[in-house]
């Protein structure tokens, strides 16, 4: 029955009111459905871009690794066949030469590769970092004894410091922590021609730093943080100037971030740089754990 007095406007108004609630309904079920569809169609969209991108990553792993000794074992034998020829004496001033630039050739190529592998390793995931027991006098005389000779080869002055204050050990990990010295140490060297490199290894509250100095070209202030990312050098004339790829110091910055660590950088033009790496102190003394003493 139909009313045409106020009760009836309202019942229209209500069954109107219930059927408009119905058709949201309805409209907000099939949006729902549209939705939960799209989202399992990108679920599935994501899932497989993982998996291709594990793939891609699995690949490039098995490259890598196959690269690292198909390129890296015939560089070691040229580099040990140029060393026995170059001790064979008698061999001319130009024969010399020629047997030094290829050295030296074949030494940058194997860096290359070897930083090339590193950064890989380390932005992977694949970088373990396994701490051991170091003495700290230990790892300033192999610095000395491994790397001074790239600043005499250069006739640069080459100086270690322990600061008196530093415990007699430090639980780090040893290859990590190799990388960052000698990378660090190999770019003051190579970019400075006279005066000295200076390396500093000292405590710093909580801390401990290791701080390499030089008295070399120097880092512009705009450019000292771009310095830290891959392939990147202050500016191409350096790069044709003193060669390098520009992934050392990325490589020492991953690796300090790694540790817990960070790397600082302060600089002038033709005063040299400090390069300041600063990692949690962690120390024993020696006689604590004697089967974890290691030295670099």
């Amino acid at each position: 029955l139909e009313r045409n007095d106020e009760i009836g406007e309202l019942a229209t108004a209500f069954n109107q009111m219930a059927s408009n609630l119905q058709s949201a309904r309805d409209e907000l079920a099939t949006i729902n459905q549209e939705l939960e569809q799209r989202v399992q169609e990108r679920t599935a969209e994501l899932q497989v871009a993982m998996k291709e991108a594990q793939e891609a990553s699995r690949l490039k792993d098995e490259f890598l690794a196959t690269m690292s000794h198909e390129l890296r074992t015939p560089l070691n034998a040229i580099i040990g066949f140029q060393g026995v020829i170059e001790m064979s004496g008698e061999l001319g001033e130009r024969n010399s030469y020629l047997l030094k630039r290829l050295r030296v050739n074949a030494e940058r190529l194997l860096n290359l590769i070897n930083d090339i592998l590193d950064i890989s390793r380390i932005e992977s995931g694949r970088f373990e970092l396994i701490p051991t027991t170091l003495s700290v006098n230990s790892i300033a005389q192999n610095v000395r004894e491994q790397l001074g000779v790239l600043a005499e080869e250069k006739g640069l002055q080459m100086a270690v410091e322990v600061d008196p204050n530093m415990p007699e050990a430090v639980v780090v990990d040893e290859e990590a922590l190799m990388k960052i010295i000698t990378n660090l140490i190999s770019n003051a060297v190579k970019f400075t021609e006279e005066g000295e490199v200076r390396m500093i290894i000292r405590r710093d509250d909580s801390n401990w730093q290791v701080v390499v100095r030089d008295t070399g070209i120097g880092i512009p202030a705009h450019k000292q943080e771009v310095i830290f990312e891959r392939f990147r050098q202050v500016d191409g004339s350096s790069t044709r100037a003193y060669g390098g790829t520009g992934l050392g110091l990325a490589i020492v910055r991953q690796l300090a971030l790694a540790m817990g660590g960070t790397v600082q950088v302060r600089s002038e033009i033709d005063k040299g740089s400090e390069f300041t790496v600063t990692l949690p102190l962690m120390h024993e003394t020696l006689s604590q754990s004697p089967q974890e003493q290691s030295a670099l």
